[in-house]
């Protein structure tokens, strides 16, 4: 159990711990994140908040991380919140080959799936 947060000008008067965790939560949010699920063939990255080019670094880390073990990778879109890009990278030109030489196939779902296509 928390201990309890007293309103700042009245030490009686106990602020609501839900509505405190609320906020801390919202504080704490990351502006972007990736779920990564994976079965024998494929893997699923669902993309999450605002895409930048950090993220985009942080993307093709872990498209390299499963391209050598896998022939087709999902990257759904519809979590995304924008995508704010500059000097952006090409994610093929980034990818590691798997061990047969070839690259994963890279299907986009989702409404920014146009947008990130073209990297």
């Amino acid at each position: 159990m928390m201990d309890p947060i007293y309103e700042k000008n009245d030490p009686d008067k106990v602020i609501d711990s839900d509505f405190i965790r609320q906020i801390e939560r919202k504080l704490m949010k990351k502006p972007f994140d990736i779920l990564v699920h994976r079965n024998d063939e494929n893997v699923h990255i669902k993309l999450i908040g605002e895409f930048d080019n950090k993220a985009l670094s942080e993307l093709i880390d872990i498209l390299n991380l499963h391209s050598r073990h896998v022939s087709r990778i999902f990257i759904h879109t519809d979590a995304l919140e924008r995508i704010s890009l500059c000097n952006e990278k090409k994610i093929h030109n980034r990818l590691q080959k798997g061990p047969d030489g070839a690259t994963p196939q890279l299907l986009l779902t989702g409404r920014f799936s146009e947008m990130l296509s073209i990297l």
